[in-house]
Protein backbone atom coordinates (compact mmCIF):
# COMPACT_ATOMS: atom_id res chain seq x y z
CA UNK A 1 0.00 0.00 0.00
CA UNK A 2 1.26 3.57 -1.11
CA UNK A 3 0.81 6.69 1.00
CA UNK A 4 1.08 9.46 -0.70
CA UNK A 5 0.95 13.01 0.95
CA UNK A 6 -0.94 15.70 -1.03
CA UNK A 7 0.05 19.00 0.41
CA UNK A 8 -0.50 20.53 -3.22
CA UNK A 9 -3.33 19.69 -5.46
CA UNK A 10 -2.96 18.14 -8.15
CA UNK A 11 -2.37 19.60 -11.55
CA UNK A 12 -3.30 18.24 -14.63
CA UNK A 13 -0.91 17.83 -17.83
CA UNK A 14 -3.15 20.61 -19.39
CA UNK A 15 -2.62 22.68 -16.96
CA UNK A 16 0.94 22.24 -16.09
CA UNK A 17 1.17 22.81 -20.19
CA UNK A 18 -0.91 26.52 -20.34
CA UNK A 19 1.64 27.78 -17.27
CA UNK A 20 5.01 26.63 -19.00
CA UNK A 21 3.72 28.23 -21.89
CA UNK A 22 3.17 31.67 -19.51
CA UNK A 23 6.14 31.00 -18.04
CA UNK A 24 7.87 31.25 -21.43
CA UNK A 25 6.04 33.71 -22.89
CA UNK A 26 6.81 36.31 -20.00
CA UNK A 27 10.30 35.06 -20.26
CA UNK A 28 10.48 35.99 -23.98
CA UNK A 29 9.28 39.39 -23.37
CA UNK A 30 12.03 40.32 -20.80
CA UNK A 31 14.58 38.71 -22.51
CA UNK A 32 15.89 41.88 -24.91
CA UNK A 33 15.83 43.72 -21.91
CA UNK A 34 18.05 41.53 -19.66
CA UNK A 35 20.14 41.00 -23.23
CA UNK A 36 20.69 44.91 -23.35
CA UNK A 37 21.65 45.42 -20.01
CA UNK A 38 23.90 42.72 -19.62
CA UNK A 39 25.53 43.64 -22.76
CA UNK A 40 26.00 47.25 -21.08
CA UNK A 41 27.42 45.61 -18.15
CA UNK A 42 29.99 43.26 -19.61
CA UNK A 43 33.59 43.93 -20.93
CA UNK A 44 35.28 40.84 -22.82
CA UNK A 45 38.34 40.25 -24.59
CA UNK A 46 40.45 36.67 -25.34
CA UNK A 47 41.63 36.88 -21.93
CA UNK A 48 39.24 38.05 -19.55
CA UNK A 49 35.56 39.11 -18.65
CA UNK A 50 34.57 41.78 -16.43
CA UNK A 51 30.98 42.51 -14.69
CA UNK A 52 31.01 46.28 -14.18
CA UNK A 53 28.30 47.31 -11.78
CA UNK A 54 26.00 49.83 -12.27
CA UNK A 55 27.52 53.00 -10.90
CA UNK A 56 30.32 52.00 -13.55
CA UNK A 57 30.51 53.12 -17.32
CA UNK A 58 32.82 52.18 -20.54
CA UNK A 59 34.37 55.56 -21.95
CA UNK A 60 36.55 54.18 -24.43
CA UNK A 61 37.34 50.93 -26.27
CA UNK A 62 39.71 50.71 -29.33
CA UNK A 63 42.04 48.30 -30.31
CA UNK A 64 44.85 49.98 -31.99
CA UNK A 65 48.27 48.63 -33.17
CA UNK A 66 47.74 44.99 -31.91
CA UNK A 67 46.76 46.30 -28.62
CA UNK A 68 43.22 46.17 -26.84
CA UNK A 69 42.60 49.37 -24.55
CA UNK A 70 39.34 49.64 -22.50
CA UNK A 71 38.99 52.51 -20.23
CA UNK A 72 36.27 52.51 -17.89
CA UNK A 73 34.97 55.11 -15.34
CA UNK A 74 32.20 55.44 -11.91
CA UNK A 75 29.88 57.41 -13.08
CA UNK A 76 30.87 60.02 -10.90
CA UNK A 77 33.79 60.00 -12.46
CA UNK A 78 36.45 60.02 -9.01
CA UNK A 79 38.16 56.90 -10.81
CA UNK A 80 38.78 55.71 -13.77
CA UNK A 81 40.57 52.02 -14.72
CA UNK A 82 42.24 51.51 -17.79
CA UNK A 83 43.22 48.07 -19.02
CA UNK A 84 45.76 47.63 -22.15
CA UNK A 85 46.07 44.12 -23.20
CA UNK A 86 48.97 43.13 -26.51
CA UNK A 87 51.32 40.82 -27.56
CA UNK A 88 54.42 40.16 -25.27
CA UNK A 89 56.64 39.01 -28.22
CA UNK A 90 59.53 38.27 -27.02
CA UNK A 91 59.61 40.70 -23.95
CA UNK A 92 59.35 39.09 -19.78
CA UNK A 93 57.46 40.83 -17.43
CA UNK A 94 59.91 42.95 -15.87
CA UNK A 95 61.17 44.88 -19.27
CA UNK A 96 57.12 45.42 -19.90
CA UNK A 97 56.50 46.59 -16.62
CA UNK A 98 59.96 48.69 -16.53
CA UNK A 99 58.38 50.36 -19.97
CA UNK A 100 55.29 51.39 -18.62
CA UNK A 101 56.72 52.59 -15.78
CA UNK A 102 58.57 54.89 -17.82
CA UNK A 103 56.11 56.46 -19.62
CA UNK A 104 53.83 56.70 -16.26
CA UNK A 105 56.48 58.35 -14.75
CA UNK A 106 56.44 56.20 -11.74
CA UNK A 107 57.98 56.98 -8.84
CA UNK A 108 60.61 54.05 -8.37
CA UNK A 109 61.36 51.48 -10.32
CA UNK A 110 58.12 48.29 -10.70
CA UNK A 111 58.27 45.74 -7.77
CA UNK A 112 57.72 41.98 -9.62
CA UNK A 113 56.10 39.72 -6.35
CA UNK A 114 54.48 36.51 -7.48
CA UNK A 115 54.25 36.91 -11.34
CA UNK A 116 53.24 40.46 -11.07
CA UNK A 117 54.44 43.39 -11.15
CA UNK A 118 53.40 46.86 -9.87
CA UNK A 119 54.60 50.59 -9.49
CA UNK A 120 52.59 53.91 -8.62
CA UNK A 121 52.44 56.53 -10.37
CA UNK A 122 50.98 60.74 -9.71
CA UNK A 123 49.29 62.47 -12.89
CA UNK A 124 50.23 65.93 -13.61
CA UNK A 125 47.59 66.91 -12.04
CA UNK A 126 48.30 65.51 -8.48
CA UNK A 127 46.04 62.22 -8.49
CA UNK A 128 47.41 58.91 -7.27
CA UNK A 129 47.44 56.06 -9.49
CA UNK A 130 48.35 52.50 -9.14
CA UNK A 131 49.74 49.98 -11.91
CA UNK A 132 49.32 46.52 -12.08
CA UNK A 133 51.18 44.32 -14.88
CA UNK A 134 50.87 40.25 -15.98
CA UNK A 135 52.49 38.26 -19.01
CA UNK A 136 50.68 35.34 -19.60
CA UNK A 137 50.88 32.91 -22.34
CA UNK A 138 52.88 35.15 -24.19
CA UNK A 139 49.94 38.31 -23.88
CA UNK A 140 50.77 40.91 -21.47
CA UNK A 141 47.80 43.05 -19.75
CA UNK A 142 48.83 46.36 -17.87
CA UNK A 143 45.66 47.38 -15.33
CA UNK A 144 45.87 50.89 -13.89
CA UNK A 145 43.48 52.51 -11.56
CA UNK A 146 43.52 56.66 -11.08
CA UNK A 147 41.27 58.00 -7.91
CA UNK A 148 41.10 61.90 -8.52
CA UNK A 149 41.51 63.58 -5.78
CA UNK A 150 41.28 67.08 -7.35
CA UNK A 151 38.52 67.76 -9.75
CA UNK A 152 37.78 65.30 -12.54
CA UNK A 153 38.90 66.31 -16.10
CA UNK A 154 35.39 64.67 -16.89
CA UNK A 155 34.02 67.61 -14.36
CA UNK A 156 35.20 70.73 -16.35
Amino acid sequence: MRFRAQIIPEIGASSLKKILLILLALLSLSLPAWAEQTAQKTISTSLYSIELPENWQVIEQTEPAGLNIIVFTSKAHDAVVTLVQGSAGDSDLNTIAESFAEQYKAHEKPVDKDDVAYFNYTTYEGDDGSARIMVQDGQFIVATCLLYTSPSPRDS
